[in-house]
């Protein structure tokens, strides 16, 4: 558990190396606030949407940071501005659709009117009614403005920080994810579909999920049975960044990408009475996709602190937002997208091999299904204990060459601590 020494309500990690999670921060309503304020109304960034979603002056999309509703719109000027979607007069969401077109953006309740800027316009009544009531002549618009947000456009890519004096979001990210991001949006993007899927955890655990390749091959059996993972046709790269904040894993392919498993891999047998005979994909392709990234990168999974994630296999490329709703309640929103010049023969491709991910994908209802299921033990009065997390080693190491580490994990928690200022036991016997 978390401790407070001599009774000082000082929160303390239970060990130096990050080996160790106390289960609370899954289930704990004072530690959810605590990560609104630390970790996003903070100086991090969260993935808003792409650029070509706001095409044209008027165009908005609406999201979250944290549990903070956003706006991103474009103005009349041609740049993107970013606003947190609460009306200045008495806190009411002025904007209520997911996505459109507008010039103006009014609050439904007193009809107070903003441009795409956030900036105030309108105040019906301002001065009153037949020299009745209204506002005092002190009153100024400009001071009653929508929260204004830092907005980053990387690679076409956009994404947002409640923090003005962040820092530049290509700083934030760091040189190497950096560049994968640049390779993997090599081209203009073009939006080709949204999902949505909420699963009764906690966001940390999803987080967590994103970064722990260890799990895979188990939880995941068909992926090593049909090929998908063949270590004697595959190098693996792991990259951390920002002191572990962020992590990467890439998969490239060396050999014939639909080469067999190695030979001592245990077969995925057919149910009982088929013969024991082997299944097989009878569309390879759903899950097999064509080479189109530099040096036969396969797989890309990017996760960056503290929740937005890169998950792009084979020819399947999708962002998503991780949207904290409770401590046992999570939304996470994909963006799946392609290329401008994608053939429909491409988009084809595309559509089909993300049956892998989305909210009834091969991969992901498996992962929801545990991560629930771990939450729910969780909030059966076992939140006392911890975690264990020594795969690979006690420290975090910033670059690997394989997936059976648990690395970024540590990474992530170490991260976490930094940004919640929550001492491990050597920090705070220091104090």
């Amino acid at each position: 558990m978390l401790d407070q020494p001599n009774g000082s309500g000082q929160l303390v990690w239970p060990t130096d190396d990050f080996t160790r999670t106390p289960y609370e921060v899954y289930a704990s309503e004072e530690i959810f606030a605590r990560e609104q304020q630390k970790l996003f109304d903070a100086p991090t960034w969260v993935f808003m949407g792409l650029e070509c979603e706001l095409k044209e002056a008027g165009d908005y999309l609406t999201g979250t940071i944290g549990t903070t509703p956003i706006v991103l719109s474009k103005a009349d000027d041609g740049q993107i501005h970013g606003f947190v979607n609460k009306c200045a007069h008495r806190g009411a969401k002025v904007v209520r659709e997911l996505r459109g077109n507008a010039k103006f953006l009014k609050c439904l309740y007193h009809g107070w009117t903003y441009d795409n800027r956030g900036d105030l316009k309108a105040v019906p009544m301002q001065n009153g009614v037949m020299g009745d009531g209204g506002y005092p002549d002190d009153f100024n618009p400009e001071n009653h403005c929508l929260r204004k947000l830092k907005v980053a456009n990387f690679s076409g890519v956009l994404f947002a920080s409640l923090d003005l004096n962040a820092p530049p979001f290509e700083d934030y990210l760091g040189p190497n994810l950096g560049e994968r991001v640049k390779t993997i949006c090599h081209s203009p993007l073009k939006i080709w579909g949204y999902q949505r899927q909420t699963m009764d955890c906690n966001w940390k655990l999803f987080m967590e999920n994103t970064r722990d390749i260890y799990h895979a091959p188990m939880l995941h059996a068909f992926i090593p049975q049909f090929g998908m993972f063949n270590p004697a046709k595959q190098k693996n790269e792991l990259i951390l960044e920002h002191g572990g904040a962020h992590s990467g894993f890439f998969t490239y392919e060396t050999e014939d990408a639909a080469a067999p498993p190695p030979a001592n891999q245990k077969k995925m047998q057919g149910p009982a009475g088929d013969g024991g005979k082997k299944l097989v994909f009878e569309d390879p392709s759903v899950a097999r996709g064509v080479g189109e990234l530099p040096n036969g990168l396969y797989l890309n999974i990017i996760s960056i602190f503290p929740a937005s994630l890169f998950t792009c296999v084979g020819n399947a490329f999708t962002i998503r937002q991780v949207r904290p709703i409770a401590p046992d309640k999570t939304e996470t929103v994909y963006v799946w997208f392609q290329f401008e010049n994608d053939s429909e023969e491409m988009h084809d491709r595309r559509t089909k091999q993300s049956n892998l991910f989305g909210p009834a994908g091969y991969v992901a209802m498996e992962d929801a299904e545990v991560m629930e299921s771990t939450q729910q033990m969780i909030a059966r009065g076992l939140e006392s204990g911890s975690t264990f997390m020594e795969m690979g080693g006690r420290d975090v190491q910033m670059s690997g060459s394989h997936g059976v580490t648990e690395t970024s994990l540590r990474g992530f928690w170490q991260a976490y601590c930094k940004y919640m200022d929550i001492p491990t036991p050597s920090a705070a016997a220091a104090e």
